[in-house]
């Protein structure tokens, strides 16, 4: 497996640990090889990782300034086939007896042109798209990902954009892999929160988490005081902007901000904490959380980002196109009588159990390695 970033807790990670978990969970795989250019390991000491997973980064030498300058030089020349030092290190692994390649990326990411080109057996390899921009493939590339067996997208959207515009066919939907689904399903659906509406996500730019604060805000113009909690790590920087933002807005008695990851096991406690989710992000993938929140029954209201259309498409009132329609929907979740919220948490839950249950991405998984 191979995946582009391999250094904090973000979405992109934890399905990286969560698929190769399951790949290791198959009696016939023997060893996992999990190659990241960016690694670094301290975030995941509080994941449950299989001890048939072995990770591997470049030599500490191929990011030497001098090396790097020379591959900026020579990379055009490269760019779809990889550098030589790459060729020679994935060479010497691929001997190691590697039967499969599984590689997740954004769809604006190269690092894995290498990975592909190295490797003898094109149809057994698998391209998995976290994130997906919509823009133009240069040739090469897709000449690349047309030899692979599989590319992999999240939603039907992506897979037209793939087949019909990057006129790459072989494209599949799949969702993603969550932890602990079981844990999800026993969770009891209630009606009593300490916060109206909460987020957990990467204190990132990318999402958004100002137009969060923005929907308090708004809601308070109304009348409407609604309490929020927003916690995870990230960006520092970024953090503090949003720290400034509550203050500036005088929503410090409304919104709680927390720098502090939640550990992967106690996710569905803190969902326990609010009424509603809110996905406020620029661009994503799936997100990963918004299948742990149907998993758990628990209500989201959502930009029309990633495949999250597709996914709420028989739920258009938890979709939203900009801050102003957010707050509106928003509001009228929390408004719902006690028991019209239980009966869209127990629609939600089942949504997600008929449609996007890990179950077919487990056997496609298995069914690829047999294959």
């Amino acid at each position: 497996m191979a995946t582009p970033f391999f250094n904090n807790l973000g979405g992109s990670e934890l399905e990286t640990i969560q698929t190769a978990n399951v790949i290791a969970g198959f009696s016939h795989v023997k060893k996992i090889y999990l190659f990241s250019p960016d690694l670094d390991l301290e975030f995941s000491k509080d994941l449950i990782i299989n001890p048939k997973i072995f990770f591997y980064t470049y030599p500490a030498f191929f990011k030497k300034t001098l090396l790097r300058n020379l591959q900026k030089k020579i990379a055009p020349r490269w760019k779809y086939k990889g550098l030589i030092l790459e060729r020679w290190f994935w060479h010497f692994l691929f001997k190691k007896g590697i039967s499969h390649v599984y590689v997740l990326t954004k769809s604006s990411t190269d690092y894995y042109f290498p990975i592909v080109d190295s490797f003898k057996n094109r149809e057994k390899i698998c391209v998995k798209y976290t994130t997906i921009f919509y823009a133009e493939f240069h040739p090469q590339k897709k000449k690349l990902l047309n030899s692979i067996k599989y590319n992999i997208v999240t939603s039907e959207k992506q897979k037209f954009f793939f087949q019909n515009t990057l006129d790459i066919p072989h494209t599949v939907v799949q969702e993603v892999i969550i932890n602990n689904e079981e844990e999800a399903f026993k969770r009891k659906i209630s009606n009593h929160f300490n916060y109206d509406f909460g987020i957990l996500a990467r204190f990132s730019e990318e999402k958004q988490l100002e137009h969060a604060i923005e929907v308090i805000r708004l809601l308070k113009e109304k009348g409407k005081l609604r309490k929020m909690i927003i916690r995870g790590d990230g960006v520092k920087t970024y953090y503090w902007k949003l720290f400034d933002l509550v203050k500036e807005y005088n929503l410090q008695d409304l919104i709680t901000l927390q720098f502090q990851p939640v550990v992967q096991d106690e996710i569905f406690d803190y969902f326990d904490l609010f009424s509603c989710f809110l996905i406020t992000s620029k661009y994503e993938g799936g997100p990963n959380v918004a299948l742990e929140l149907l998993a758990a029954g628990k209500p989201m209201i959502s930009y029309k980002v990633g495949a999250m259309p597709d996914r709420l498409k028989d739920f258009q009132e938890l979709l939203a196109e900009d801050v102003g329609e957010m707050a509106e929907k928003a509001l009228k979740v929390l408004d719902l009588s006690t028991e019209s919220y239980y009966n869209l948490c127990v629609n939600l839950r089942e949504l997600y159990t008929k449609k996007m249950s890990n179950k077919p991405t487990v056997d496609f998984l298995r069914n690829f390695l047999n294959n």
